[in-house]
């Protein structure tokens, strides 16, 4: 017996069956602000065992999305938001909560 054919054999069924322990995806998920989306996805890599800050940066530098875990449709969720919604929320969010100002202020000529 060969293990080549064992080793890249697919079955779609096998597919199908990981997308079955997945919990659904509510309606309440589309209508969070970014900022709810991102601590969940936080939270959903932290439950994984995973490091959010390494995951979350090698995510929006490559655009990859293996950094994030398929359970709980963290990677779904990121791409609802996109690459560049979630850099602006951590940004805003890491501003506020420096007490940095958020907002420009008009030049004096």
């Amino acid at each position: 017996m060969s293990s080549r054919g064992s080793i890249l054999s697919f079955s779609p069924t096998d597919s199908t069956a990981a997308l079955d322990t997945l919990t659904p995806l509510s309606e309440e998920v589309a209508d969070t602000t970014p900022a709810d989306t991102l601590a969940t996805i936080v939270r959903i890599i932290c439950h994984s065992g995973m490091d959010p800050v390494t995951q979350l940066a090698g995510y929006l530098m490559t655009d990859d999305p293996t950094y994030l875990p398929e359970i709980e449709h963290a990677r779904l969720l990121a791409d609802r938001i996109g690459r560049d919604k979630l850099l602006e929320t951590l940004i805003e969010l890491y501003l506020k909560a420096s007490d940095l100002p958020t907002t420009p202020t008009e030049s004096r000529a």
